[in-house]
């Protein structure tokens, strides 16, 4: 079994490996929520990050160890901790627009959940970062 962390990202049900996770910061409740600019982190929205439109005005913030320095995802909201068999591997026809992205597919209480690769998501956040920063 694996232990995932179940996310919203847009319309993206996806399953985080759990030990990829350092930190819920923030799960979008509470009268003074944790601002992650006070890490020295600029969040990233992950439904951004995939093409999507956040689907929340209030989104959880995740903490992650990045290959250089701390990452910060935002995303529209947590499913809890989902333990899974390994994802089921996707056809080879399928198309994606970040190879490696997606390790396969969980059916968790009925939904189909998309298992992330945390370190290709690392590339493609901290990709997106230095891609902020060269636009400032």
């Amino acid at each position: 079994m694996e232990r995932s962390l179940g996310v919203d990202a847009g319309p993206y049900r996806l399953a985080l490996p759990l030990s990829s996770v350092r930190q819920i910061l923030d799960v979008g409740a509470g009268d003074a929520p944790l601002d992650p600019r006070s890490l020295g982190v600029e969040p990233i929205s992950l439904a951004t990050l995939l093409g999507a439109t956040p689907t929340s005005a209030r989104p959880a913030v995740l903490l992650f160890d990045g290959t250089a320095d701390p990452v910060v995802l935002t995303c529209c909201g947590l499913r809890g901790v989902i333990d899974a068999p390994a994802p089921r591997p996707l056809p080879r026809t399928v198309a994606c627009r970040w190879p490696g992205l997606l390790r396969g597919t969980i059916v968790h209480q009925g939904e189909l959940t998309l298992a992330v690769d945390a370190r290709v998501l690392m590339g493609l956040v901290e990709g997106e970062g230095a891609l902020a920063r060269e636009r400032s």
